[in-house]
């Protein structure tokens, strides 16, 4: 026979006349009692033990009534369902053979197989006992099952049978924590606050140092000319074309003098640069002349040959730019041939003087 506990709470309130509504100290003292059912503790009922019903309340005695009842039942489905926990009720007159109200609690139970995850709360509504009969190794521990059982007093001394049954399944359910189950559940809510505090520092932390580590990447940036109109880029294309024309002309015409007067060995860097310039700006001119052809071309070839006209002549026009500090320094070579002639002149005079006097020295 597999053993259970009783939660002694509602003691014996009918003797000597006493009910529920007036011996308060007397149920006050069977509150704290939780005593094992030993399998010899009374001798089997003589009558048949009570056999639960198909639903979760047994009503032996009309004290709900049929409409009552089915709400209760709905209730303690929701509690089976929600919680995977069985609560059944069953309400008598009294308790008789054995007249024990925890042996007979007991004695319902194991009969009517009740397992760990059920539970069986008995009413005897005239001789105004109950008792909660659950197994010791069910899902809920002894002491939360002690008060919810202490929870019920109140509506049983009124005699609101169903208000206790409502009571009990609140208290399953967990809507009637106590302080020490919501210091519990506190506790827990501060570990899980504290740990995804932890994480959110290291991710923090981790991502700091990554973007130490790491250089910060380069937003790429578009080109400005992909947002023109196709006319303007034809319009900005032909300018290009003349700018860079006349920039070379002029280019050449500076190279031509600087190479009568300084050669051609002295001016090869700038010669070359002028060629490449030119060579661009020859390549510019055949895509100008295929837009003019006869030939039809799409708008997306235009385009293209519009904006690779352009960065022709932007490449030619910056090489030019480059060495316009060369020619510059160049000329000021010769601005400044004579004083420097005047100087070497000075020098050699100086080092000639040093060396005649040499031998006297010695």
């Amino acid at each position: 026979m597999r053993a259970r506990w009783a939660v002694v709470v509602g003691v014996v309130l009918g003797v000597l006349g006493m009910s529920l509504s007036s011996a308060p100290a007397l149920a006050d003292a069977g509150f704290s009692s939780i005593e094992p059912r030993s399998s010899s503790a009374a001798p089997r009922p003589t009558t048949a033990p009570v056999t639960l019903g198909s639903e979760f309340v047994t009503d032996l005695v009309g004290a709900v009534g049929s409409a009552e009842a089915n709400k209760l039942n709905d209730r303690l489905e929701t509690l089976s369902r929600d919680k995977n926990i069985q609560l059944f009720v069953v309400f008598v007159d009294a308790f008789s053979n054995p007249d024990n109200s925890q042996e007979w609690t007991n004695q319902v139970a194991v009969d009517n197989g009740l397992g760990q995850q059920q539970y069986l709360l008995a009413i005897a509504t005239e001789s105004r006992q109950y008792y909660l009969s659950a197994d010791k190794a069910g899902p809920v521990p002894l002491t939360r099952v002690d008060q919810i059982s202490r929870s019920l007093v109140n509506d049983l001394r009124d005699k609101h049978w169903a208000a206790a049954v409502n009571t009990a399944a609140d208290g399953f359910g967990g809507s009637g924590a106590t302080g020490a189950d919501l210091g519990g559940i506190l506790l827990i809510v501060l570990c899980v606050l504290a740990i995804a505090g932890a994480i959110i520092v290291l991710v923090v932390m981790r991502r700091r140092a990554a973007a130490r580590v790491k250089p910060a990447a380069t937003q790429p940036v578009g080109d400005p000319l992909d947002a023109i109109s196709d006319e303007e880029l034809a319009r900005r294309a032909g300018l290009a074309l003349v700018h860079t024309d006349d920039a070379i002309t002029s280019s050449t015409e500076d190279l031509g003098f600087a190479t009568a007067q300084f050669g051609e060995a002295a001016t090869r860097t700038f010669t070359e640069v002028v060629a490449k310039a030119k060579g661009k700006l020859d390549e510019a001119f055949s895509l100008k002349q295929k837009l003019d052809d006869e030939v039809p071309d799409t708008d997306q070839q235009r385009r293209e040959w519009h904006l690779q006209i352009i960065r022709l002549c932007e490449s030619a026009d910056n090489a030019l730019d480059a060495n316009v500090a060369a020619f510059d320094e160049l000329r000021k070579l010769e601005q400044n041939a004579e004083q420097a002639l005047a100087q070497l002149k000075a020098h050699r005079d100086t080092a000639a003087a040093a060396v005649a006097a040499a031998p006297a020295a010695l």
